[in-house]
């Protein structure tokens, strides 16, 4: 895993307003991961110990209904 670039998340709406110090506390917290297509990032229900930032192309939110249907949410 790579170091994150603080420059490809300071622009984001999401890091809007945080203090330079901050921004950089969370950069170093943070790291740079390549997800191989068709492989999940996180499963349902999964307790979440992270979030994930996507930078650079598409993912697919699918949920899974009560009777084992796949719905795409997203």
């Amino acid at each position: 895993m790579a170091s994150l670039d603080r420059s490809l998340i300071a622009g984001l709406s999401l890091f809007e307003g945080i203090a330079a110090a901050d921004l950089d506390r969370i950069v170093g917290q943070a790291r740079s991961i390549r997800i191989a297509k068709d492989q999940p990032v996180f499963e349902q229900e999964q307790e979440a110990h992270s979030f994930f930032l996507l930078l650079d192309g598409h993912v697919r939110v699918v949920k899974s209904t009560p009777d084992g249907h796949e719905v795409t949410v997203r």
